[in-house]
């Protein structure tokens, strides 16, 4: 708990060029080792053929052959979805909740973040007086039964970015969500981005102006460019989550007592990523890496942590 508030009260990480940098930074080092990074290449299907994984098969019918597959899809995409034949990992998740959904607001600002306020440091904002009783259901204010959410995370990579300055002077960007279970947008489920009806969208403006009149009583917004929300169903459509979670399985017991580690019950297939580890990105980092020496079959966390500088000759 130490170690994870002191990381928080400085701003946390932020990765110099933007979240981007993780992802074309790994592509590159992918590349580099004979590897090859493809976009628009939805995975249809894992095949499986005498209990051992063979490749997967894309969306388009191309298929891949691979004696590894690494799937980061979460648990419960690969069991319920990629794989066809049924496996126990697909009765353990029944007993496993999935994890939290959010609806999201994006700002774009015309002045630098230190002229509003921003350091870097994530803020938790509540609609009550901490002293208050405050009704936690986001679900409540989602449904539109309640105009402002009952509280809200917002961070400010930004302002934690020394190059931001450089990329986009004079402009800021503000991320805030409130936590919500994904079924809060159910009556649009089957839907998809651009045709979800008027409904939806005079939602979505409801949501903004809640978030926005909860923001603005502690974070100046006279010079907002852009305004942006997503929603559970955002979530679905952009990252494969049926439901709308971020964070994977449900950070609950029963995942942690019955639930997954790298490998799988069948051969050459592996799980990667949250799911194997813990919510987050630290929590995906860590079952990354966790992933890696289950594949290599080698501690590769303690060579890493062990290897020292390279001795100097004389």
């Amino acid at each position: 708990l130490a170690i994870t508030t002191h990381h928080y009260l400085g701003g946390a990480f932020y990765p110099i060029g933007g979240g981007a940098r993780i992802a074309s930074t790994m592509a590159r080092t992918i590349a580099e080792h004979g590897g090859a990074v493809v976009v628009r290449a939805a995975v249809d299907e894992i095949l499986v053929s005498g209990g051992l994984a063979r490749g997967v098969r894309l969306a388009g019918g191309r298929e891949v052959s691979a004696p590894v597959v690494i799937s980061d899809a979460g648990a419960r995409a690969t069991f319920d979805h990629l794989l066809r034949e049924p496996t126990s990992e697909r009765e353990r998740l029944r007993a496993i909740d999935s994890g939290g959904a959010h609806v999201g607001l994006y700002l774009g600002l015309g002045r630098p973040p230190r002229e509003l306020g921003l350091d870097g440091a994530n803020l938790w904002i509540r609609r009550d007086a901490l002293e208050a009783e405050l009704e936690s259901d986001g679900d409540a204010w989602a449904r539109g039964e309640c105009e402002e959410p009952p509280e809200m995370f917002v961070s400010s990579g930004c302002a934690a970015d020394p190059s931001f300055a450089e990329r986009f002077p004079g402009r800021a960007v503000i991320c805030a969500s409130v936590g919500v279970s994904g079924n809060s947008f159910a009556r649009w489920s089957g839907t998809v981005p651009g045709r979800r009806g008027a409904e939806y969208v005079a939602h979505k403006e409801a949501l903004a102006r809640g978030m926005l009149s909860l923001l603005g009583r502690h974070l100046p917004l006279d010079a907002i460019e852009h305004v942006e929300v997503s929603t559970p169903l955002s979530t679905a459509h952009f990252a494969g989550h049926a439901d709308g979670g971020v964070f994977g399985l449900g950070p609950t017991p029963p995942r942690f007592r019955h639930g997954f580690g790298p490998h799988t019950a069948i051969a050459g297939l592996f799980l990667t990523g949250q799911d194997v580890w813990t919510s987050g990105v630290a929590g995906a980092a860590c079952g990354g890496m966790v992933a890696a020496c289950a594949v290599a079959r080698r501690d590769i966390a303690s060579e890493l942590v062990f290897a020292g500088p390279s001795p100097s000759r004389a």
